[in-house]
Protein backbone atom coordinates (compact mmCIF):
# COMPACT_ATOMS: atom_id res chain seq x y z
CA UNK A 1 0.00 0.00 0.00
CA UNK A 2 1.20 3.67 -1.27
CA UNK A 3 0.27 7.16 0.17
CA UNK A 4 0.18 9.88 -2.17
CA UNK A 5 -0.95 13.59 -0.55
CA UNK A 6 -4.67 14.41 -1.46
CA UNK A 7 -5.52 16.99 -4.17
CA UNK A 8 -5.69 19.82 -2.42
CA UNK A 9 -5.97 19.57 1.16
CA UNK A 10 -1.83 18.12 1.49
CA UNK A 11 -3.15 15.77 3.35
CA UNK A 12 -1.91 11.80 3.03
CA UNK A 13 -4.52 9.40 1.11
CA UNK A 14 -4.21 5.74 1.41
CA UNK A 15 -4.35 4.32 -2.05
CA UNK A 16 -4.79 0.27 -2.46
CA UNK A 17 -3.70 -0.79 -6.31
CA UNK A 18 -4.71 -4.17 -7.47
CA UNK A 19 -4.88 -5.87 -10.59
CA UNK A 20 -7.65 -7.07 -12.61
CA UNK A 21 -8.99 -8.28 -15.81
CA UNK A 22 -11.59 -6.39 -17.31
CA UNK A 23 -14.44 -8.50 -20.18
CA UNK A 24 -16.79 -6.76 -22.15
CA UNK A 25 -19.45 -8.55 -23.44
CA UNK A 26 -22.18 -7.30 -25.76
CA UNK A 27 -24.99 -8.38 -28.22
CA UNK A 28 -24.33 -8.06 -31.14
CA UNK A 29 -27.34 -6.17 -33.59
CA UNK A 30 -29.47 -5.89 -30.39
CA UNK A 31 -31.06 -2.77 -31.27
CA UNK A 32 -31.66 -3.58 -35.02
CA UNK A 33 -34.27 -6.53 -33.41
CA UNK A 34 -37.69 -5.86 -32.45
CA UNK A 35 -38.40 -5.01 -28.95
CA UNK A 36 -40.07 -8.55 -27.82
CA UNK A 37 -36.59 -9.98 -29.78
CA UNK A 38 -34.73 -8.00 -27.63
CA UNK A 39 -36.70 -8.70 -24.46
CA UNK A 40 -35.76 -12.41 -24.53
CA UNK A 41 -32.03 -12.36 -26.01
CA UNK A 42 -31.19 -10.13 -22.97
CA UNK A 43 -33.02 -12.42 -20.23
CA UNK A 44 -31.26 -15.66 -21.77
CA UNK A 45 -27.94 -13.36 -22.01
CA UNK A 46 -28.61 -12.94 -18.10
CA UNK A 47 -28.62 -16.60 -17.34
CA UNK A 48 -25.74 -17.26 -19.65
CA UNK A 49 -23.47 -15.08 -17.76
CA UNK A 50 -24.94 -15.89 -14.51
CA UNK A 51 -24.24 -19.75 -15.53
CA UNK A 52 -20.60 -18.76 -16.40
CA UNK A 53 -19.95 -17.08 -13.20
CA UNK A 54 -21.37 -20.13 -11.61
CA UNK A 55 -19.46 -22.72 -13.75
CA UNK A 56 -16.56 -20.65 -12.62
CA UNK A 57 -16.58 -20.84 -9.10
CA UNK A 58 -16.96 -16.64 -9.01
CA UNK A 59 -19.09 -15.47 -6.76
CA UNK A 60 -20.31 -11.51 -7.33
CA UNK A 61 -19.20 -8.86 -4.97
CA UNK A 62 -16.71 -10.95 -3.80
CA UNK A 63 -14.01 -10.42 -6.57
CA UNK A 64 -16.34 -9.67 -9.34
CA UNK A 65 -17.86 -6.65 -10.24
CA UNK A 66 -20.66 -6.19 -13.15
CA UNK A 67 -21.32 -3.42 -14.90
CA UNK A 68 -24.50 -3.46 -17.17
CA UNK A 69 -24.54 -1.70 -20.07
CA UNK A 70 -27.71 -1.99 -21.95
CA UNK A 71 -27.23 -4.89 -24.35
CA UNK A 72 -23.78 -6.33 -22.62
CA UNK A 73 -21.92 -6.35 -19.28
CA UNK A 74 -18.55 -5.42 -18.28
CA UNK A 75 -17.31 -7.66 -16.19
CA UNK A 76 -14.40 -6.80 -13.51
CA UNK A 77 -12.05 -9.78 -12.07
CA UNK A 78 -10.05 -8.73 -8.99
CA UNK A 79 -8.62 -11.90 -7.39
CA UNK A 80 -5.42 -11.05 -5.21
CA UNK A 81 -5.38 -15.02 -4.56
CA UNK A 82 -4.31 -15.46 -8.00
CA UNK A 83 -3.56 -14.72 -11.16
CA UNK A 84 -6.66 -12.60 -12.63
CA UNK A 85 -5.29 -13.45 -16.10
CA UNK A 86 -5.81 -17.31 -14.90
CA UNK A 87 -9.49 -16.50 -13.10
CA UNK A 88 -10.70 -14.10 -16.52
CA UNK A 89 -9.42 -17.69 -18.68
CA UNK A 90 -12.12 -20.10 -16.11
CA UNK A 91 -14.60 -17.77 -16.52
CA UNK A 92 -14.49 -16.95 -20.65
CA UNK A 93 -14.01 -21.05 -20.34
CA UNK A 94 -17.05 -20.88 -18.54
CA UNK A 95 -18.90 -18.55 -20.61
CA UNK A 96 -18.04 -20.90 -23.55
CA UNK A 97 -19.97 -23.87 -21.80
CA UNK A 98 -22.85 -21.81 -20.79
CA UNK A 99 -23.39 -20.33 -24.39
CA UNK A 100 -23.12 -24.44 -25.65
CA UNK A 101 -25.20 -25.25 -23.50
CA UNK A 102 -28.27 -23.03 -23.96
CA UNK A 103 -27.62 -23.38 -28.01
CA UNK A 104 -27.76 -27.05 -27.15
CA UNK A 105 -31.05 -27.40 -25.31
CA UNK A 106 -32.20 -24.15 -27.50
CA UNK A 107 -31.58 -24.18 -30.78
CA UNK A 108 -32.11 -21.63 -33.29
CA UNK A 109 -32.90 -22.23 -36.82
CA UNK A 110 -32.01 -18.70 -37.44
CA UNK A 111 -28.39 -19.68 -36.40
CA UNK A 112 -27.98 -21.63 -39.50
CA UNK A 113 -28.98 -19.16 -41.61
CA UNK A 114 -26.98 -16.80 -40.59
CA UNK A 115 -24.17 -18.65 -40.62
CA UNK A 116 -23.44 -18.45 -36.89
CA UNK A 117 -22.03 -22.18 -35.05
CA UNK A 118 -24.83 -23.87 -32.94
CA UNK A 119 -22.48 -24.20 -30.10
CA UNK A 120 -18.68 -23.60 -29.22
CA UNK A 121 -17.25 -26.76 -31.44
CA UNK A 122 -16.46 -24.49 -34.07
CA UNK A 123 -14.11 -22.20 -32.14
CA UNK A 124 -11.88 -24.91 -30.73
Amino acid sequence: MSSHAGPSSGSQVAVKQELGTVIFMDIVAYSKRPTVAQQKLLTIFIDVVRAAFRGADIVLGSGAIVVPTGDGVAVCLLDNSHDTSLTALHFVLALAQSVADHNRYQSDPSFAQHGWAPDTTAFF
